[in-house]
């Protein structure tokens, strides 16, 4: 009995040594002289970030419905993004990866997202890692918001003036119908964003937006009642989660630029370059612009420009409108080197409006300039 024992005894040394021995090898044989270690994870605080999280980083959140468990994970070379290694599952991935050294991307993402859909956030991260033999790289997701959305809200008078009528979104990515009694919000891939309110004869353009990753913009539209001969106006009150702006539009009548009182808007410039002496109003938000950059705090350096926006608050550069200052009278009057108490006030200038100048749809050759 004592003999049969020690064989049991022996044999469970063996195999425990034999198991020692099998890690070892792995992570130090000739395979792993040879190749890299990726492991992978999701950090906690991101999820807990996330609208709805209760906190639990991986499984199931109650409030949002977000399990990372199910997020997709994708794992590819950067020389064939086209071919991943692994693109499943979040929890099925291997605990670790063996890799050729090399650059690789990896992402997860919550849901797939390809174009626009209500009510389709999407969350996740992606990286790129470069791997080493013989090393160990972790990746450690951050969990965030991947698209943008937007959401409208119709106050009553508007609703009863424009029934019938919806909100045509076009962006890149696809289109979307947004109807007056619509209470979801919309999701876009990051980008330009074109608004049309039709009712399927007659169309009145909103403008467009630039939505950034992770924003969520609320434009709530409200109506005056038509009187007398007057056509009703509209206006467009601007709400964003993420900056916390609010914005007046008074769009009204569809704006001609023929006068000060039906001066065009910047975000209604796009839709009318070619026409001169048009007279534009804005708010003085920037100057010193470059073919990629807008500078918007002050003390300023050029003369020579400007950037108008529709608000005192807008920060982003795709959000602007270029304004030339020829030599001459106009750059005397308007270039904030010499007149740095014109920043941040509304201004109306009367010229032609350009398709691009520095990069944005633009504002040359002016004539006239009111400011209040």
């Amino acid at each position: 009995m004592k003999r049969q024992r020690k064989y049991r005894i022996l044999l469970r040394w063996v195999g425990l040594l034999g198991s020692v021995l099998w890690v070892s090898c792995g992570r130090q044989g000739s395979d792993w002289e040879h190749r890299g270690c990726l492991t992978l994870g999701v950090d906690r605080a991101s999820v807990e970030s996330l609208p709805g999280s209760d906190g639990v980083s991986v499984g199931p959140t109650a409030a949002s419905g977000l399990d990372t468990n199910d997020f997709i994970l994708t794992l590819a070379s950067v020389e064939a993004l086209d071919e991943p290694l692994y693109q499943g599952r979040y929890a099925d991935r291997p605990t670790e990866w063996f890799l050729d050294p090399g650059t690789y991307e990896v992402s997860v993402v919550s849901i797939p997202f390809v174009e626009p859909a209500f009510d389709a956030p999407q969350y996740g991260d992606k990286q790129l890692v470069v791997v080493t033999a013989g090393q160990t790289v972790g990746v450690t997701f951050w969990a965030h918001t991947l698209n943008a959305g937007l959401r409208f809200r119709f106050t009553e008078p508007f609703s009863t003036v424009y029934a019938g009528w919806k909100v045509l979104l076009t962006a890149e990515c696809g289109s979307l119908d947004y109807g007056l009694r619509e209470q979801r919000t919309a999701y876009f891939a990051p980008g330009r964003l074109e608004m049309l309110l039709t009712d399927g004869q007659q169309q009145q353009s909103l403008g467009s937006r630039f939505l950034y990753e992770g924003q969520v913009l609320t434009l709530t539209l409200s109506s005056t009642e038509p009187v007398e001969d007057v056509e009703a106006g509209f206006s467009i009150v601007v709400d964003t989660s993420k900056v916390w702006i609010n914005e007046d539009l008074n769009l009204g009548d569809l704006h001609d630029g023929s006068s000060r009182e039906s001066a065009l808007t910047v975000l209604e410039l796009s839709d009318h370059t070619g026409k001169q002496d048009v007279w534009v109003v804005g708010y003085v938000v920037g100057g010193d612009l470059t073919s990629s950059s807008v500078c918007f705090d002050p003390p300023f350096e050029k003369m020579t420009n400007l950037a108008l926006a529709a608000a005192p608050t807008v920060r982003n550069r795709e959000e602007c409108a270029s304004v030339e200052l020829k030599s001459g009278a106009v750059r005397e009057a308007l270039n904030l080197v010499d007149h740095p108490e014109l920043y941040g006030r509304r201004i109306w200038i009367c010229g032609d409006v350009v398709a691009s100048y520095y990069g944005l749809v633009g504002v040359k050759s002016i004539s006239e300039w009111i400011y209040e």
